[in-house]
């Protein structure tokens, strides 16, 4: 259950609910913290000074202030200071992590369920594989993983304002792999099969426009083979024409009846 879903006329069933989900995820962060600091020495120190604060402001009058889990600070190691040491292998496996959320992050996007929620989890993602790129050494990430605006949060097939259906662009959420071959029901609505059959109309388009493109080009190759064969020929009339005798037919030797067309004239012979 989601803790921001629970309205102020919840239930005690609701409520009671709540609190040991609550209970429960807290002592699974106690476990990570105790874990963390086998391999991630440096963040001792930094979740020392949190709970001195913590308790400062804790006995302070009036104070309500607690630790809640979704308010706990994992310090992963995207979200340390340059400066401070980590192993690379941690760094590695983070990117991994959060490579994964910000796909499926935009897999729930391109769903439109819970677009809020979908988009602060990428951003998160997006955020924490920003800050690790440079320590691994990645590029090209960001061309398929780019930053996320609110006009990329829409149906294929919708327009934004100043669009029409010759001009429209197809948000980049579902140009990145995977977006179209997900077999989860969600994606097969009528808005989804709407947008598709657009992006289909304009493949088409594109396709004829090719298809004309290359048939032009070969009727122009058919022409310009057609007026150069009529200049080669066109002295043949004379020339025929020179070899003519009285009688109206054309002067043949012994040697020209000997031609063909499957190879050269005979050499003459030699004295």
């Amino acid at each position: 259950m989601d803790i921001s879903a629970l309205g102020q006329h919840a239930t005690d069933t609701q409520k009671t609910k709540i609190f040991n989900q609550s209970n429960a995820l807290q002592c699974q962060l106690d476990n990570w913290a105790q874990i963390q600091v086998l391999y991630m020495p440096v963040v001792a120190p930094i979740c020392a000074r949190e709970d001195a604060c913590r308790s400062e402001s804790t006995t302070a009058p009036e104070s309500t202030t607690a630790l809640k889990p979704e308010n706990f600070q994992l310090w992963l190691p995207s979200q340390l200071d340059t400066h401070l040491p980590c192993n690379q292998k941690l760094h590695e496996c983070e990117w991994e992590l959060q490579y994964a959320q910000a796909h499926d992050a935009l897999n729930d996007d391109s769903k439109f369920e819970k677009k809020h929620a979908s988009k602060a989890k990428y951003n998160t993602a997006q955020d924490a594989l920003t800050a690790l790129a440079p320590l691994l050494a990645k590029v090209g990430w960001s061309d398929i993983l780019c930053p996320l605006g609110g006009t990329d949060m829409r149906p294929m097939g919708d327009f934004i304002q100043g669009q029409s259906k010759g001009t429209h662009d197809i948000p980049w959420i579902w140009k990145t792999p995977g977006a179209l071959q997900d077999n989860d029901k969600g994606l097969q609505d009528c808005t989804w099969w709407s947008g598709l059959a657009s992006a289909q109309h304009f493949k088409r388009l594109a396709d004829s426009e090719g298809s004309r493109a290359y048939a032009n080009q070969q009727s122009a190759l058919c022409e310009a083979m057609l007026e150069k064969f009529r200049q080669c020929w066109a002295i043949v009339p004379a020339v025929v024409a020179a070899e003519l005798n009285d009688d109206g037919m054309l002067g043949m030797t012994d040697t020209d009846s000997m031609l063909t067309i499957e190879g050269p004239p005979p050499l003459a012979a030699e004295d």
